[in-house]
């Protein structure tokens, strides 16, 4: 005889959290609240020692399901064209945790024509609950199964027809028309990696996020089950909305706003914890967002300027001052601390320190994300720790180069502090040496556009505390001053070049310390 999908279909098994024994007795008190799960049957024992009642009459479960289909036919707008039956079974059929399950079949009895007739078969394990919640969300989410059988040329296609729309749309009917808490939340609302068409029950979620985003889910199902596929559905299900909000809406976060939460018939007390990442300079958060998945990055920045990159429109941002920025898409900076210092860093936007979520939706494409604390932007490159990699000591007649391991740090106030002691000395073709020495604090004029990688620049001496030593003679102090110089920015490294006592110092330069390696949630 034809089952329902396998089977399976239908099942509104118990709960396998998060207890590791239950009596069958103890979890029919809980309902529907523990309806199913994604977790291995494994991972739950249960005792049957309940002693079985007398097998009810047929008449009140078929009128319930009667009624409840006319229920049905008023939200989805359309009435149930099968003929809709209720057999009682005296024994636990299909699984030892299936309280109901729907069996439609064609003309013949069969499942290779259309669906002409559905039979809703009532276990054991529910009529002997007595349960009103039980039976009702039950019959409600069986009776669905009926409808859904309508939208399917025949009742094997329906059979094999993907469980997140089948499962996922009568747990949801199943809720909405008589809500108590349902433990298939659980896996929807913690387990947000778990592409959505591989979910089954637990995509009760995502029909409730439609709700929730203003959508008419009732009048969507039937042309989502018509679609002809998982993709074609969701492209009928989510609209701009839903896709830029689902992710956001996992954060469970209902002060944040619009979207930030979830809600929706049956919903439990259940979201996902993601680990906070601080946000230094150098720290670097990244990652991809597989289709139909999601993804939820909080983050406290610390750095000075954050920046964010995202591949798509449905990626949202709230940060710890209370307010979104919605579609990220592309690389957008922002600034968190000394902001003030410079007109780059004040034309940015602000960051407030604390807490910020960063949400990816997958969509059907998939996506991905980079948050990266950077140093302030003030001077464009010339800003940073550097060293020198080859300073070139040009003195007209004679051109020394080597003083690799002089170190260069040029502040955002133009503060530029030069340690040439633990550079090497500088050697010549004909093998007469320059040993520079000592620490020299000069203040760099940045240029007015900051965004541009060469220029000039002026650099007026604070501090000479710099001495150069030719071969084995005695080292000379060097004399304060002033000059202008060029500076040009190339990949990562920056390349100074200025006149000193006519002569020309150049100096090629790499950042001084590592970037932190980059971290995955």
């Amino acid at each position: 005889m034809h089952t329902d999908r396998g089977r399976l279909k239908g099942a509104r098994g118990l709960t396998h959290y998060p207890l590791t024994v239950l009596s069958l007795g103890a979890a029919i008190s809980m309902g529907l609240a523990q309806s199913g799960s994604a977790a291995s049957s494994s991972a739950m024992t249960y005792s049957r020692e309940r002693v079985s009642l007398a097998k009810p009459a047929t008449g009140p479960y078929l009128a319930l399901a009667q009624k409840l289909s006319g229920e049905i036919a008023s939200h989805i707008g359309h009435s149930l064209s099968l003929s809709l039956g209720v057999v009682i079974n005296s024994t636990q059929e299909v699984g030892p945790d299936i309280l109901a399950y729907a069996n439609p079949e064609d003309k013949t009895g069969g499942s290779a024509g259309a669906a002409t007739q559905c039979v809703v078969h009532v276990n054991p394990l529910l009529y002997n609950s007595k349960i009103v919640t039980d039976t009702n969300a039950t019959l409600a989410h069986e009776v669905f199964h009926c409808f859904e059988a309508m939208d399917y040329p025949t009742v094997s296609a329906f059979d094999s027809a993907p469980d997140w729309l089948i499962e996922g749309a009568a747990e949801w009917v199943g809720a909405t028309l008589e809500p108590a808490p349902d433990n298939y939340w659980y896996p929807y609302l913690s387990m947000i990696k778990t592409p959505l068409f591989s979910r089954k029950y637990d995509a009760i979620g995502f029909y409730a996020h439609m709700s929730d985003s203003g959508e008419d889910t009732w009048h969507l199902l039937d042309p989502m089950l018509k679609a002809g596929s998982s993709a074609a559905a969701y492209n009928v299900a989510a609209d701009k909305t839903v896709r830029l909000t689902w992710a956001s809406s996992l954060a469970r976060q209902p002060s944040f706003g619009a979207g930030w939460d979830t809600t929706g018939p049956g919903i439990i007390g259940r979201r996902y914890h993601p680990a906070i990442t601080l946000l230094r300079t150098g720290t670097v958060v990244k990652g991809t967002v597989a289709p139909y998945t999601n993804m939820l990055v909080p983050f406290n920045p610390s750095a000075d300027v954050v920046t964010v990159t995202t591949s798509t429109p449905y990626s949202r941002m709230h940060e710890a001052g209370g307010s979104t920025v919605d579609d990220l898409t592309g690389t957008h900076q922002y600034c968190v601390n000394e902001c003030t210092q410079c007109p780059d860093m004040k034309a940015m936007p602000r960051l407030a320190p604390g807490a910020t979520w960063l949400a990816v939706t997958g969509d059907s494409g998939g996506a991905s994300y980079t948050v990266t604390g950077g140093p302030p932007t003030c001077g464009a490159c010339l800003v940073g720790n550097w060293i020198v990699t080859n300073l070139t000591f040009d003195a007209s007649v004679i051109i020394y180069s080597g003083g690799a391991g002089t170190t260069v740090d040029i502040a955002t106030d133009g503060t530029a502090v030069s340690d040439f002691t633990p550079g090497d000395a500088l050697v010549a073709a004909n093998g007469s040496t320059v040993k520079f020495s000592g620490t020299e604090t000069d203040h760099y004029s940045f240029p007015p556009d900051t965004k541009q990688l060469s220029g000039s620049f002026s650099a007026t001496t604070i501090i000479a505390g710099e001495t150069i030593t030719y071969g084995g003679a005695p080292p000379v102090a060097v004399k304060p001053g002033s000059t202008t110089g060029s500076y040009q920015c190339v990949g990562s490294g920056l390349t100074l070049s200025f006149p000193a006592g006519g002569n020309v110092l150049v100096y090629k330069m790499i950042p001084a310390a590592p970037t932190a390696p980059a971290t995955k949630p």
